[in-house]
């Protein structure tokens, strides 16, 4: 299994992702919301998984990172 060798072949098919090694799975934490969209298209994920089985992985996880913050309460308002 090798983690970054896996995120290479990402970026090289366009998706920018970070790899996370957690036993056989691998864990893509997309780097932008275009690389989160495109992994969600049934036919992407398949290749996808496909890509990490020839890496080594057994399993894939995908970490969803919500950019959006809500702003802070100021209080007295």
């Amino acid at each position: 299994m090798n983690a970054t060798a896996l995120a290479e072949a990402l970026r090289g098919q366009g998706l920018d992702c970070v790899v996370d090694a957690r036993e056989r799975m691998a864990v893509l934490v997309p780097a932008t919301g275009e690389a989160a969209g495109a992994l969600a298209a049934e036919a992407r994920r398949r290749a996808v998984l496909e890509l990490a089985r020839a890496h080594g992985f057994t399993h894939v996880a995908i970490e969803l990172i919500d950019d959006v913050r809500a702003p802070a309460a100021v209080p007295g308002d």
